[in-house]
């Protein structure tokens, strides 16, 4: 029998995903488009006064504020 070396290849790094924090009242329908856009949506439990600070507090880089992906706060 022949056999055939496995020679393993070292794979890329992953992209990181792109979190995204959607605030509590968010439709639905929002959050799945963005989802299929390729967001790892991460959605708020309660409410919560300023959005930007939130995504960073929970690890995300970008939120949505009025319906706009924005920038975290820093």
């Amino acid at each position: 029998e022949r056999r055939i070396p496995r020679t393993a290849l070292p794979l890329p790094d992953p992209e990181p995903a792109r979190r995204l924090f959607v605030p509590v009242d968010t439709p639905p329908e929002t959050a799945r488009r963005l989802r299929i856009d390729g967001w790892a949506v991460v959605a708020g439990l309660a409410p919560v006064q300023d959005a930007k600070r939130e995504a960073a507090r929970v690890g995300c880089a970008h939120a949505l504020v009025d319906g706009k992906v924005v920038a975290a706060a820093k």
